[in-house]
């Protein structure tokens, strides 16, 4: 057990380290009078190694494995009515406890709190019953997702244009590190027992999937409310902390309030997971305990995660931005590229993604190689959104053609890759791109004097959907790869074979 701690918290330190000096430099820099604030951050930074540390730890043991057993009980009982209402439940419950959504919706306070979780919540129970009927029915991924997409692709152009980002944004955060692990799980279970070990694989695609019902339910949420709501309010400008009490007063209460809101939000998973062990799993309870032990180290992890993530960052990332567009905007191009570099590795959710990924694929496809695809991807994403504020460029050109674009790819592409990048748009947008990047982009709207509900969201769309486009085309390069090695080797089987012919005459 302490060599596993201190590994997972080796890897933590990797992930946070780098980001959490490129903040602290940057305000440095750019904030004056910064020295508690800086403070608080680092604090926050240390909260957070420890709670993705603890995380990983307890993610294996809790989440994956509830998300497992209830996958692969529910396919073995060969009853499909029984899996479609267990399939809407879970990816009910499960996004409704996603503490992401919880932050976003904060943030959008013109929509009713609870009308916009719960049209989010059962959008991906649909979808997921949509993911685990395509499983069972072995209909290609890549024609459901072309078809969904294509009708997101036609309503962009009737949804009125201040609710077309949040849409995309709703999308991301739906996808964090309790969703992620439950349903990727869920999904795996399912296709190990209907299609085989062998096509484990159709296990992925199921965030993908998950990913469009918010898309199209706050479409609908926009025809309904309109473009006549006032969008001013909620605009949030924070000040530079004064003193040690102010920083530990920040803390403490963000600590609190994690404690409640994440026992909340993991509640009636957990109690969904205990009625089904006790009327339908039965495994033994000596089994049990270990995955409970799992689940409370999960909770510390999520609750000193999003402490640190709610203390720390959301309000630096404020601060730091105004100052930047006050001084010089052109400079908000580098440092977005920076931190789209640096975010993508410390998600929790993307560690997850990359890990079954390696697993499934036996090694063919490496974490360094999906972690690296989905930096670029974020980054690119992050400086796409940042041009987009400076030059007021309408948020569809961007959307549409990368869209587009991800569904021709999806037919050239290899199916499972083709899976895991439509997945990984999904990991890639947590957390840290909900509470430190999202308020980043809004204080540069405050400052540039931009609408914040036009040009202060969308960016977690587009984090959605460049590191899809980045790993099709390195599934793309895979595939170009494999012919021209095929290739090679027929040629050289030939020359050898003329070689013997030569030395048998």
């Amino acid at each position: 057990m302490a060599k596993t701690f201190w590994s997972k918290l080796k890897e933590s330190i990797i992930s946070i380290l780098p980001i959490a000096l490129v903040v602290i430099i940057l305000t440095l820099i750019f904030v004056p009078n910064s020295g508690w604030s800086i403070f608080c951050f680092s604090i926050c930074s240390l909260l957070l190694i420890l709670g993705i540390c603890l995380f990983n730890i307890g993610i294996d043991n809790s989440l994956l494995r509830m998300g497992g057993y209830v996958g692969s009980h529910l396919s073995k009982t060969k009853k499909i009515f029984l899996m479609v209402i267990c399939s809407l439940f879970i990816g009910i419950i499960v996004t409704i406890a996603e503490p992401d959504l919880l932050v976003l919706a904060n943030q959008v306070p013109w929509i009713n709190r609870w009308v916009f979780i719960i049209s989010i919540g059962v959008s991906v129970g649909v979808c997921l019953v949509v993911a685990v009927l395509r499983i069972i029915l072995k209909v290609k991924l890549q024609y459901i997702l072309a078809a969904c997409y294509g009708i997101i692709l036609i309503l962009m152009f009737f949804v009125p244009k201040t609710f077309l980002p949040l849409a995309f944004d709703a999308s991301g955060v739906t996808t964090g590190p309790i969703s992620v692990p439950f349903i990727m799980s869920f999904g795996l279970g399912i296709a190990a027992v209907r299609s085989g070990e062998s096509n484990k694989d159709d296990g992925f695609g199921l965030i993908a999937l998950c990913s469009i019902g918010p898309i199209v339910a706050l479409m609908i949420l926009g025809v309904i409310y309109g473009s006549s709501i006032d969008t001013s309010v909620g605009i949030t400008s924070y000040e530079t902390l004064a003193s040690a009490s102010a920083a530990g007063k920040m803390i403490g209460l963000e600590l609190l309030a994690s404690f409640k809101e994440v026992l909340i939000v993991l509640a009636p998973i957990v109690v969904f997971f205990l009625i089904y062990q006790i009327f339908a799993l039965k495994y033994p309870w000596k089994s049990m305990l270990r995955l409970g032990i799992g689940v409370v180290i999960t909770y510390f992890g999520i609750v000193l995660f999003f402490t640190g993530v709610n203390a720390g960052y959301l309000q630096l990332a404020n601060i730091l931005a105004v100052n930047i567009a006050t001084k010089n905007e052109i400079l908000l191009i580098p440092i977005c590229l920076i931190f789209g570099l640096f975010i993508a590795v410390a998600e929790p959710a993307v560690h997850v993604l990359n890990r079954q990924v390696e697993d499934i694929s036996s090694g063919a496809i490496k974490k360094r190689s999906m972690l690296l695809s989905l930096s670029i991807g974020l980054s690119l994403a992050v400086v796409l959104s940042v041009i987009r504020i400076i030059f007021e460029i309408n948020i569809i050109y961007f959307y549409f053609p990368v869209l587009l674009c991800c569904i021709v790819l999806s037919f050239f592409v290899p199916n499972q890759i083709s899976s895991i990048a439509f997945d990984s748009g999904g990991v890639a947008s947590g957390a840290l791109s909900s509470s430190f990047i999202l308020p980043f982009m809004q204080g540069v709207c405050l400052t540039l004097g931009r609408d914040s509900m036009i040009f202060g969201f969308g960016t977690i769309g587009l984090i959605i959907l460049m590191p899809i486009l980045v790993v099709q085309l390195m599934g793309l390069k895979i595939l170009i790869n494999n012919k021209k090695l095929t290739k090679f080797h027929k040629h050289l089987d030939a020359e050898e074979g003329e070689v013997l012919i030569i030395e048998f005459d």
